[in-house]
């Protein structure tokens, strides 16, 4: 398991090194979320991403194929994942600041489980903070680290840097929190369904799975 982790942070500090070099000074924000940013993946667990920067192309289609160009870069890195034991895909979400301002229902989730690995002007923890803050004020709990957040317990922290278990946590209380997660999902769920966001019903049915697992 520590190998695996191993190669994740390589992997993703070669994603941060690519970006770096293809958007220039664009460049604000590179998280990952999912299983890979809880900590807790499967040796063939998507990365997924999400890059943020200014000037990307306007269409979808013209930000995957904008985003070739990191993948071609990271053929290396890949690659001594692989031979590590991991087949893992990238799974990249771009989106410009002014997208990132107005909000995504992507950032639901990582309200829970984002690991910023680039943010200097702290583009994207700020919105994170703010989202927390409005779901806070609409009676929501998230859950980050495993525990639950409640009111005067957070701590603004400089960006890059994830919120900590203020004690320790048993094996229950982790297993009824990802539980509890996977039943907040399965609520969203319907709201992707009902605005035919196909695609993201298939990535959050399997976050889904794998939070109940």
């Amino acid at each position: 398991m520590r190998g695996m982790h191993a190669a994740y942070g390589a992997l993703l500090a070669g994603v941060v090194a690519a970006c770096r070099r293809h958007y220039g000074d664009d460049l604000r924000s590179v998280a990952v979320y999912g299983s890979v940013g809880r900590g807790l993946p499967r040796p063939d667990s998507d990365v997924d991403l999400l890059i943020v920067a200014d000037g990307l192309p306007r269409s979808r289609r013209g930000r995957v194929a904008d985003f070739g160009a990191v993948e071609e870069a990271l053929v290396p890195s890949l690659a001594a994942a692989g031979t590590a034991g991991l087949h893992s895909d990238l799974s990249p979400v771009l989106m410009t600041r002014p997208e990132l301002e107005r909000g995504s229902m992507l950032l639901l989730d990582m309200t829970e489980d984002a690991r910023i690995l680039f943010d200097p002007d702290g583009c994207l923890a700020g919105a994170l903070d703010r989202l927390r803050s409005r779901l806070r004020g609409a009676g929501l709990q998230a859950h980050l680290a495993g525990q639950r957040l409640v009111p005067g317990s957070e701590t603004r922290l400089p960006a890059g840097r994830r919120l900590r278990p203020v004690r320790a946590v048993t094996n229950t209380s982790l297993a009824e929190s990802y539980l509890k997660k996977a039943q907040v999902r399965l609520d969203v769920l319907r709201v992707y369904l009902d605005r035919e966001a196909y695609s993201d019903v298939v990535r959050e049915a399997q976050e889904i799975v794998e939070l109940a697992l």
